[in-house]
């Protein structure tokens, strides 16, 4: 089953990697060519949106420090594509999810080995907050802080050709980030945090994402397609599913310092292989492996801002809200309402 689940996760890339190496033999049509123009990297639609990674490159000896802020509020609760209230969840569980904030402060560095690699690692720290309801009726609130999991990649350029790039950015998770939280409950009894709250998968994880972009004269688009895959378990006996995205964006650019973006994005997470051996599964539908992964869609529009003059020239400020347009969560899960990214980035 994990060898299927591997081969399914790497054919996308496969086909997309041939039919753009096809594609790159070709030049573009005639009736484009007044639009294109070598590609600007010193405009404010010259990156990614904000929520992306791996989606640019940098010259040779070019530094780039960044930082990014997500914040994820969920509230309420899914079974499947309908809403479950608590009494439901209490025939089967002790305790009901009300409310979860899930926020994540990374830190970037990126480095151009040359004109066609760039090197990053990302170290992030995370901050979890829930509340629940018991069945008796008492509410109580658990938190959970710490660092996440170290991400070092490489971005190459597979092709380019006048406004238009190719880019693989391969890498790994390295499990930095700790599974075995423990909070204190009413009961005055320390307890394993479910899957949600812990800040690491506890798994050496695999990634790669291939994306397209092409920038005009006023306006710029771009794909790309992203696979995680994890291997091995963890530490507690499982290892968490595997994660397939597809996105595709456009922006426009208002002038020099400004453009909007649109984001459409849709997510495919894997269930749960294994259990948490120190999780009651029927504290409440987080602490159970079967209420893992599922299907969703979302739209993010974006807002970019280069700084081009002034003590703050060469940084770069984006800011992006991803906005649920459909949720299909597998057995009982949080709904998700909304999820906040700003990123701000300075090249030398």
């Amino acid at each position: 089953m994990r060898k299927k689940n591997f081969l399914r996760g790497m054919i996308l890339p496969v086909l997309l990697f041939a039919a753009s190496s096809v594609s790159a033999q070709f030049k573009p049509i005639a009736l484009d060519t007044i639009y294109i123009h070598p590609w600007i990297e010193n405009r404010p639609d010259g990156h990614e949106p904000a929520n992306l990674m791996g989606g640019h490159i940098h010259d040779h000896g070019v530094w780039m420090l960044s930082f990014r802020f997500s914040t994820m509020n969920m509230n309420g609760n899914l079974n499947g594509v309908h809403d479950i209230s608590n009494d439901g969840i209490f025939q089967m569980y002790m305790n009901a999810p009300q409310s979860m904030r899930m926020q994540m402060y990374m830190l970037g560095v990126m480095y151009g080995v040359n004109n066609n690699i760039t090197l990053m690692t990302m170290f992030n720290f995370m901050h979890h907050r829930m509340s629940a309801i018991s069945k008796n009726g008492e509410i109580f609130e658990t938190t959970v802080s710490g660092f996440g999991d170290i991400i070092p990649s490489v971005v190459l350029k597979v092709a380019e050709w006048p406004g238009h790039k190719l880019l693989v950015n391969t890498g790994m998770r390295i499990p930095l980030g700790k599974i075995d939280y423990t909070a204190m409950m009413m009961s005055g009894n320390k307890q394993q945090m479910p899957y949600i709250m812990q800040c690491g998968s506890g798994t050496f994880d695999a990634f790669a994402k291939w994306t397209y972009v092409v920038q005009k004269v006023h306006f710029s688009y771009g794909s790309q397609l992203y696979g995680l895959f994890r291997t091995g378990s963890n530490k507690q006996g499982y290892r968490l599913g595997n994660t397939y995205s597809l996105t595709s964006w456009g922006a426009y650019k208002i002038n020099n310092a400004l453009s909007f973006s649109t984001r459409l994005e849709g997510v495919s997470k894997g269930f749960i292989k294994g259990r948490d051996k120190d999780l009651n599964i029927m504290m409440s539908p987080s602490s159970n492996y079967i209420n893992s992964g599922g299907l969703f869609a979302y739209v993010l529009p974006g807002l970019n801002i280069l700084i081009q003059k002034g003590k703050l020239k060469r940084n770069r400020f984006d800011i992006e809200c991803s906005l649920p347009l459909y949720q299909k969560p597998n057995g009982i899960q949080m709904k998700q309402q909304s999820i906040l990214y700003f990123t701000w980035q300075w090249q030398q």
